[in-house]
């Protein structure tokens, strides 16, 4: 699928003050381990994972997460989304939000290369098409932690990484189709906070 935009911004949209109240409020609650969808259907089986396991689960995603079903978070994000989804072009059939990710990066740690979306659906049908993602933390207050996508120009028929700068500023939001591979790469210093957010659809066609 070609697209005229693979990515579209919103800088500093969302107020320095909201930002700081949902990071207080997630980092109340308990975080736990962030695995990726593929990596979750490989543990299922097991009851307890040992020390190979958690390091496999290392190498490609280490943070902490928390799951928050905020309606009025979910209210501040959602009109970006679709805002994006018109303005880019995409005009993606979505019906629904998924519940947002809080997630929490400290030293060395980081998600490496990777989709939001697979092959199979979820059971009522439909995938992830479009991601969010919110920045939470004033960039000055950590270094590394950057967003960088991986994008195909057709012309060359080469892959070239792309590091998305403009996620950068607290309160900036960030949306993208969920086939777009992505990483952030490791925090050098400080903490980055962020929030990730889905919305589904049934397939393309």
């Amino acid at each position: 699928m070609l697209l005229k935009h693979d990515y579209w911004y919103f800088t500093s949209v969302i107020s320095s003050e909201q930002c700081d109240a949902i990071v207080l409020k997630c980092l109340k609650q308990r975080s736990k381990k962030a695995i990726t969808g593929t990596e979750s259907e490989k543990l299922k089986s097991k009851s307890k994972l040992n020390k190979k396991d958690l390091l496999d689960l290392k190498k490609t995603r280490n943070s902490n997460i928390v799951w928050i079903d905020d309606v009025v978070v979910k209210n501040m994000i959602e009109p970006y989304i679709n805002s994006a989804n018109i303005n880019s072009g995409w005009n993606f059939e979505v019906d629904q939000a998924e519940s947002i990710q809080f997630t929490h990066y400290g030293k060395n740690q980081h998600y490496d290369w990777h989709f939001d979306c697979w092959d199979t659906t979820y059971p009522n049908g439909r995938m992830r098409k479009l991601s969010a993602i919110v920045s939470l933390s004033d960039p000055k207050s950590y270094k590394g932690g950057d967003l960088e996508f991986e994008l195909f120009n057709p012309n060359t028929g080469k892959v070239k990484i792309v590091k998305c700068n403009q996620i950068k500023p607290k309160g900036s939001v960030v949306v993208f189709p969920s086939f777009l591979r992505h990483r952030v790469t490791p925090v050098t210093k400080g903490f980055r906070n962020s929030l990730v957010m889905w919305t589904t659809g049934f397939p393309f066609k």
